[in-house]
Order: structure tokens, then C-alpha cells, then sequence
């Protein structure tokens, strides 16, 4: 009960912060428009950007069960929590640009600090609203006919191409950001180039006009692609006969990994991977660390009994015994009781 009432609390805070930092982007946006020589479609732009983490948050919020999510409830979690303590925190720095121990930089040190702790204790309570939403409508769904769960299963399994988005949002951003430029832009230089100052700017034009719509273009037909490619793969599903058995198993399997994996009574099924895993199809499941710069990458190696082996899962956690003992142990002794066949190798040294 006081676990339900604090999570309550931290959401309804997430919340406020988010309608606090709407609020003084509409007070900036005023004041900004208010200067002279200040054009309202600048200030309207830079308020459209400012605003972008608030409609993320709320979009996660309203469909939970679309791709990223949880990712853009982080980022709408993250920056305006930040934002609400960075504001008073660059305020307080300004009073003593000259000392960088005064109590007024200490403290505004001190508020930033705390924002950027409160924001990412935000984006992760946020996250967990998410998956809570998720599993909400996952329940409600299996009330509702087969049609409903298998809609929640093709929305689980649909690919996530996480480079693509990035790629495409970069390409976006830096369309709308150069483009209002382009006639003093395209004006720096003269073709052919006949200095070094006109090569330059005929590079800056190039990559204005050339490189980031190309990007932008090139990544979202990827994502068409690979989108049209997967509703073909789940027609084919259906059609077997196979999605519907897989879609009850999605919605009354027991889920783990932070809701990344559904077990089912027959199939293993992994988020965003766009594959069906019976138990029957594998022989051995092993762990694998790989060292990254920042971190260790965790995951589940799956070998099939013809003796290929498909990565199942990246673990969502740091490679650490109680870690292992409270998060993938039991998923792993779950996989043990439904298919006693399957050999579950022990994860070896931790660090």
C-alpha cells in the first residue's frame, strides 16, 4: 500500500514539473516576442522545440504501447525536471560571475546538481509508468477477444531500429534549423568555388541542402522497409495458424526483464525482435558479457538443437550477482519448469 501511494505521489510530481515547464516555455515565449527585432516565427520555433519533451511525455502517456515509449517518457521526464532547478541554478550563477566560490555559484552549483539527480530518478519513474501502463492494457486485452491480443502482440514484436529514428530525427532537425537561413546560406559562397572561404561555405551549403534532407529521406525509407517487411512477416504468421497460440502466450505469459520478455506455455517472446521462440527449438542457453566503454553489455545466447545460436535477449541490468539473483534467476528457472530439456548454463564470474 505505501509502495502503490509513493509511486502515486512520484507520478503526480512528474507531472506537475511538466505543466511548471510548460509554463514558463508560454512566459519565455512572451518575453522573447515582446523584444525587438524578435520575429514570432522565431519565438514560436524555439518554443515548438522547448516544448518537444512535455508532448513526448504525454504521447508515451496516451499510447503507452507504441514503439520508444518508455524512451520518450524518459526524455519528457528528464529535461523538464532539470529544467525547473536549472533555471534558478544559472540565476544564482550570474550574481557572481567573478568567484567561483561564493555562495551564490555554490548554490546554484548545489540546484543543478540536484536537478540533474531528480531527472534521471524522473525519466526512470517514468519508464516504469510505461510498463505499467503496458501491462495494464495487456490484462485488459485478453478480456477482449484474440483480435485485441494479437494487435498487443504484433505492436510487442515490431522491430525497433533505434539508429534509424536518430538518423531521421537529426536529418529532420537540421532541415528546419538551417533551412529559414538558406538564402544567407546559399549567398556565402560563389560556384565555382574560388577560395578557400568559398569552399567552405559551399560545404555548408552542400551539407544544408544535400546531406541532412538525404539523411533524413534515406533513413525514413529504411524504416518504411523494415516496417512493411514485418506486417508481411506477421500475415505470414497468421496465416501458419501459429500468431494466435503466440498472442494468448503474450498475454497471459509471465513477463521479465522489465517487460522485454513474455514466457509463455510454448514460446519465448522478446521485444522488438520480430521472432517467435518456441521452448521445443532450443537446446541451451548460455550468458554472454561483452565489456563496452562505459559499461558491460549482458545477454542470453540461445543455441537451437541444429546448432545455431540467436542472441534472446540484451539483459536491462548491470552485470552483478544481485542482479542476477533477483532478476534472472527466476526468469531462467521459469524457462527450467516449462522445458526441463533446455541445459540453462550458470553465468560465471561477475565484477
Amino acid at each position: 500500500m505505501k509502495k502503490d501511494r509513493k509511486f502515486k505521489i512520484d507520478r503526480r510530481l512528474l507531472i506537475a514539473a511538466a505543466v511548471i515547464y510548460s509554463i514558463l516555455m508560454i512566459i519565455g515565449f512572451l518575453h522573447q516576442y515582446g523584444q525587438e527585432g524578435r520575429s514570432i516565427q522565431a519565438s514560436l520555433f524555439i518554443l515548438v522545440m522547448m516544448s518537444l519533451p512535455v508532448l513526448f511525455l504525454f504521447a508515451a502517456l496516451r499510447f503507452p504501447t507504441m514503439i520508444y515509449s518508455t524512451v520518450l517518457a524518459g526524455i519528457g521526464a528528464f529535461w523538464p525536471m532539470c529544467f525547473v532547478f536549472f533555471i534558478p541554478g544559472a540565476l544564482l550563477f550570474v550574481q557572481e560571475r567573478g568567484s567561483h566560490s561564493s555562495p551564490f555559484t555554490i548554490a546554484g552549483a548545489v540546484l543543478e546538481t540536484i536537478g540533474l539527480i531528480l531527472g534521471l530518478m524522473s525519466a526512470a519513474e517514468a519508464a516504469s509508468w510505461i510498463r505499467d501502463l503496458r501491462d495494464r492494457i495487456r490484462d485488459e486485452n485478453a478480456w477482449e477477444g484474440i483480435d485485441r491480443m494479437t494487435k498487443g502482440l504484433t505492436a510487442f514484436l515490431r522491430p525497433r531500429m533505434p539508429g534509424a529514428l536518430a538518423f531521421f530525427i537529426w536529418g529532420v532537425l537540421a532541415v528546419v534549423v538551417f533551412f529559414p537561413f538558406w538564402k544567407e546560406i546559399s549567398a556565402l559562397s560563389t560556384f565555382p568555388p574560388k577560395n578557400d572561404y568559398d569552399v567552405s561555405a559551399l560545404g555548408i551549403s552542400l551539407l544544408t541542402f544535400l546531406l541532412f534532407p538525404a539523411v533524413a529521406l534515406l533513413s525514413a525509407l529504411y524504416m518504411i522497409s523494415e516496417i512493411r517487411k514485418y506486417a508481411r512477416h506477421v500475415n505470414d504468421l497468421k496465416d501458419s495458424g501459429v500468431f494466435g497460440q503466440a498472442a494468448l502466450d503474450y498475454h497471459k505469459g509471465k513477463a521479465y526483464c522489465q517487460g522485454r520478455v513474455i514466457l509463455g506455455s510454448q514460446y519465448i517472446l522478446v521485444e522488438g525482435t520480430d521472432r517467435l521462440t518456441e521452448y521445443s527449438d532450443i537446446a541451451k542457453i548460455r550468458h554472454d558479457v561483452k565489456d563496452g566503454s562505459r559499461n558491460r553489455h549482458w545477454y542470453l545466447i540461445a543455441s537451437k538443437k541444429d546448432g545455431t545460436e540467436f542472441r534472446l535477449v540484451e539483459l536491462p541490468y548491470a552485470h552483478k550477482q544481485k542482479n542476477y539473483d533477483k532478476y534472472v534467476r527466476p526468469m531462467l528457472d521459469e524457462i527450467g519448469v516449462i522445458d526441463p530439456g533446455i541445459v540453462i548454463e550458470e553465468p560465471g564470474k561477475f565484477h
